[in-house]
């Protein structure tokens, strides 16, 4: 390359950065109207970018094209003024091509906007969704990937349920196959992170899809809800046999509710308070709740939440209460309020406002009292603003870190120096969140390599003693 303009060969570079190239693919592969472009390796600045398109096809050629502005059109492609056409070439006989690219080592160039966009030419032009993506800085977190293949048979959004369990191994359980509920499933798999391995255990007894599986102290997991026998039901995963111990029928017939383990602070007894959600027997989001006692293996009934929610966050506090925020009513209003379950009255209470409306948020708890809660949506888009919940004045505040992409239905994970991995969140919108993580320490938000994973769905698991895994639809990433 030419050295007369290192700024503008810098930025051309750096464009060129989630660009692919080259291949063919193999015949009479039905067509699929759009591919996919997505980043593989680097993204920081500095280092080399790998980015790659997939399109089943005969041989296609295809273009890529990247533009520094982005324009939300329907039909695609989004292809006007002004783009730049990175590459051109032929897919492989597996329908991928790959594209390099060195980041330039340009500290101006962090956070900067990258929108790319593939057309292959399968007869007429299919063109891909955008791949969108923000430079980041090269520092030595990351996401890094597990294993050329994924060995977990779910994906994001598939409505199965899972826990971290004390033995550090992470059990999948329950969801749903195809696009439809007689597609519900029951089987259930062990994930070992250390050893990369996928183990199917026993069979639930019951097929299950938008239920909830809560990890317990003394090594079990309960699952309960999205139950789609007539009764409703719960059961215990045992660890130490594989297999599955049935608690029978159960007070309430919920779908996605909240699972919260809240503990008695002066006995340090477990309950999971189960509320909210879906309630099944009538098709209504539901006030409707439950608690299990882990010590006696029961459930019991217990006095309405003071609104129905669903979409709710919930988070409990060591004084043995559980704080539940915004969610949707029954006219899928999205709600403002708070109110909290304290386990010694065992009652919900009304319990101040957030600073405005939320569903598909997240808490994470400051110190004994407070909450952070992030992101979320209203009916008018999704956010990245933050606010800091006081539990005991009932009072919430504006934080001043922000989150850098805007996220909804996310899992944000602790880490045990007290910064926040978040990747994942958002539904099908302009900004696919999903592969932007992105790392909340001292009071600021860093954006991360993105991950590679080739479909835009991504949800984060936390595993014990700190890190995550990023799971997506083709691939496992483990943040280091």
């Amino acid at each position: 390359m030419s050295k007369k303009n290192p700024r503008g060969i810098c930025f051309s570079i750096l464009i060129l950065l989630v660009l692919v190239s080259g291949a063919r693919t193999e015949a009479c592969a039905p067509p699929i109207p759009m591919p996919e472009v997505w980043f593989s390796a680097g993204g920081a600045i500095g280092e080399t970018a790998v980015l790659n398109i997939h399109y089943p096809g005969q041989n296609l050629p295809f273009v890529l094209a990247y533009s520094h502005s982005f324009r939300s059109v329907n039909p695609w492609p989004p292809l006007m003024p002004p783009i730049t056409v990175l590459s051109t070439g032929n897919l492989d006989s597996l329908g991928n091509a790959t594209y390099k690219l060195a980041v330039p080592p340009m500290k101006s160039l962090i956070g900067t906007p990258v929108y790319f966009c593939a057309a292959v030419n399968s007869n007429s032009w299919f063109y891909s969704q955008l791949c969108t993506w923000l430079i980041a800085p090269n520092i030595s977190r990351r996401f890094v990937q597990a294993s050329p293949s994924k060995p977990i048979p779910y994906n994001p959004g598939d409505g199965h349920a899972r826990a971290t369990l004390a033995d550090g191994t992470i059990l999948f359980c329950g969801g749903m196959v195809g696009g439809g509920i007689p597609n519900t499933r029951k089987d259930a798999y062990i994930y070992d992170p250390v050893m990369g391995t996928c183990v199917q255990v026993a069979d639930m007894a019951s097929q299950r899809y938008g239920h909830v599986c809560t990890a317990l102290g003394d090594g079990t997991a309960l699952v309960v809800g999205g139950d789609w026998n007539v009764s409703p039901t719960a059961e215990l995963y045992d660890p130490t046999r594989k297999s599955w111990i049935s608690l029978g029928a159960v007070p309430h017939y919920l779908s996605y509710p909240t699972a919260t383990l809240v503990r008695d602070p002066w006995t340090r007894r477990e309950s999971v308070l189960v509320a909210g959600g879906m309630d099944n027997s009538s098709s209504n989001y539901s006030a409707k709740a439950m608690l299990y006692d882990v010590q006696n293996r029961k459930f019991t009934s217990l006095p309405g939440m003071v609104k129905p929610r669903i979409h709710a966050a919930a988070m409990a506090f060591p004084f043995g209460a559980v704080l539940i925020t915004g969610g949707m009513d029954t006219q899928t209003h999205v709600l403002a309020d708070a109110e909290v379950f304290l386990l010694s009255t065992r009652k919900f209470h009304a319990w101040g406002t957030m600073t405005h409306p939320r569903y598909g948020h997240a808490m994470v708890p400051v110190g004994m009292t407070h909450a952070l809660i992030l992101g979320g949506g209203d009916r008018n888009g999704q956010f990245k603003d933050m606010e800091l919940f006081d539990g005991l004045n009932l009072t919430s505040l504006k934080w001043s870190m922000r989150l850098i992409r805007a996220r909804i239905f996310f899992n944000p994970v602790m880490q045990p120096d007290g910064s926040i991995v978040i990747a994942g969140g958002g539904i099908s919108n302009t900004g696919y969140p999903g592969r932007v993580p992105e790392l909340l320490a001292g009071g600021v938000s860093t954006i991360l390599r993105p991950i590679a994973e080739q479909e835009t769905l991504v949800t984060l698991q936390g595993l014990n003693g700190g890190g995550a895994l990023a799971l997506g639809r083709q691939s496992i990433h483990h943040f280091k």
